[in-house]
């Protein structure tokens, strides 16, 4: 006899995903949880039911049966690189992995199952914490004053993180100095010390100074140890090799990437911050273990500048654009491409509907197409197509889908870009790596500090293209026309750049 009961159970019902409708009944109902309410002696009983929502009940099955299958897939993913480390291991040749190895006529000396195991090894050291860094410091935040003023609690979160990139591109553009001179394993093992006390200093953080502090110890170790990695694949690879190689470990680092994220957040979850980077500390060791037994100890590339076609001074002493160029042309629009990945999708999706459990689902096959499919397509493509028209042609095609995508702008199209930039990232790494090599820039000052050039500019574009790339999208598919269209525009000129379709065309990365 309560007025209004029935508009109040509906709005309850209504607020709650689980309940479809709350009636007041005589009876019981099956399919629904009842509450039995006691007579006030007039009349009989009655019961307050529930009834379950079936939507809400198969929608959390089908999320329990795609998790499932989800992580089985990550699961037999990480088993295929252990096991690719293992065969490569065990099949190869017998070797001599510690000692100075000069390689003078830089033929392959190393089997590629171990180039792309200890580069997964290392990737998931390196990105263990990616789940959760920026949740630390809110975690233990406190207010920190400098110069009398109180740092605003937004930049604050984004310090460690800004900090771990500024040193490791200071450290990046050193390191090729340091690889040309000790080689890549001593420059790696350096710098995974450093960040083996970088993390563990992380656990004992309790305040925001201190943590940020560490993130900058990490970031040091960085710079040498991903410098290394990245060279290591070269410097054990004939240039013949060097594409499938360099794609091989490409593709570890990107699995490594995708499953120690999540590791990190499940080993977080149980264990806490803290407890995580302790995890973190213990598997730096062993990753610091396997490369010092296993990694090839190969002495950087000593190769002869290129000769003057005129008979005259090298070539490579002769000042060249295209190094700049390929800085300006490639590098900076393929940082923009992979912000549709980062920002643009994620956002866009939400805004669509998307549940967050399925753009991961996503970003898994972005994952799988990086490692198998591009990786696959590299060493095919190089064969046929010379490194200065691959590269141009690949930024060519993510320019076109997003032209596409920002007249027709569908869910669909979206994740088919996702997925072409998955095998753009499984591509343009190696051929990146063949291009700087064959620049008579490179044949000058030496690979390594060529690589450690490209390392300080990557890592300076990549802290800015965010912030850049969030600007532009203010204007929503307009600004992403923009985007594809000087993509379009600097590729063209790297080709004007690099003498594509002329007689007589530079030959670099050829």
């Amino acid at each position: 006899d309560i007025g209004g009961a029935d508009e109040y159970f509906a709005a309850i019902a209504d607020a709650s995903e689980q309940v479809d409708e709350i009636v007041l009944t005589e009876s019981d109902v099956s399919g629904g949880v009842s509450r039995a309410l006691l007579s006030d002696g007039e009349v009989g009983g009655h019961y307050l039911s529930a009834k379950l929502s079936d939507r809400f009940i198969m929608r959390k099955v089908r999320t329990a049966v795609i998790n499932a299958v989800v992580t089985t897939i990550t699961a037999i993913m990480v088993a295929i690189e252990i096991l690719i480390f293992l065969l490569g291991l065990l099949i190869g040749e017998e070797k001599d992995r510690r000692s100075w190895n000069l390689n003078a006529d830089n033929q392959t000396i190393e089997n590629i199952g171990l180039v792309r195991g200890l580069s997964f090894f290392f990737a998931a050291f390196r990105y263990m914490s990616v789940a959760f860094m920026s949740i630390v410091l809110a975690e233990i935040y406190q207010p920190v004053v400098l110069f009398g003023r109180e740092i605003p609690y937004e930049i604050l979160m984004s310090l460690p993180l800004s900090a771990q990139v500024f040193i490791s591109m200071i450290t990046s553009y050193i390191s090729g100095s340091v690889i040309g001179k000790f080689g890549w394993k001593k420059s790696t093992l350096g710098g995974m010390i450093v960040m083996i006390v970088g993390t563990f200093v992380s656990s004992l953080a309790r305040e925001p100074i201190p943590f940020i502090l560490a993130q900058m110890i990490m970031g040091t170790g960085l710079g040498f140890a991903k410098m290394g990695i990245d060279i290591y694949a070269v410097v054990v690879s004939s240039e013949r090799d060097m594409p499938a190689y360099t794609a091989g470990a490409n593709a570890g680092i990107i699995v490594g990437f995708s499953a120690s994220a999540a590791l990190g957040a499940l080993i977080a979850s149980i264990f806490g911050y803290s407890g995580a980077y302790v995890v973190m500390t213990g598997l730096g060791i062993i990753v610091f273990c396997l490369i010092f037994f296993f990694g090839m100890n190969a002495a950087p590339r000593k190769d002869e500048p290129e000769a003057s076609t005129d008979g005259g001074e090298a070539g490579a002493q002769r000042f060249d654009l295209r190094f700049p160029a390929y800085i300006l042309f490639i590098i900076i629009p393929y940082f923009f491409t992979m912000m549709f990945v980062d920002y643009f999708f994620p956002v866009y999706a939400n805004g669509e509907g998307v549940t967050t459990d399925v753009i991961g689902y996503v970003m898994l096959l972005y994952g799988i197409a990086t490692a198998y499919i591009g990786t696959w397509l590299c060493p095919r493509l190089t064969k046929k197509i010379p490194a200065t028209a691959l590269m141009p042609m690949v930024l060519l095609i993510l320019a076109a889908s997003f032209f596409i995508f920002a007249i027709h702008n569908f869910v669909a199209v979206a994740v088919l870009i996702v997925i072409l930039i998955g095998i753009a990232d499984g591509i343009m790494p190696s051929i990146q790596f063949v291009y700087v090599y064959g620049l008579p820039f490179s044949k000058k000052i030496g690979f390594s500090k060529a690589l450690g050039i490209e390392g300080f500019f990557s890592s300076m574009i990549g802290a800015a293209a965010p912030v850049i790339f969030g600007v532009v999208m203010m204007y929503g598919n307009g600004g992403l026309a923009v985007v594809a269209v000087l993509i379009a525009a600097a590729c063209i000129l790297f080709a004007l750049m690099n003498g594509i379709g002329r007689k007589g065309a530079p030959a670099a990365g050829a």
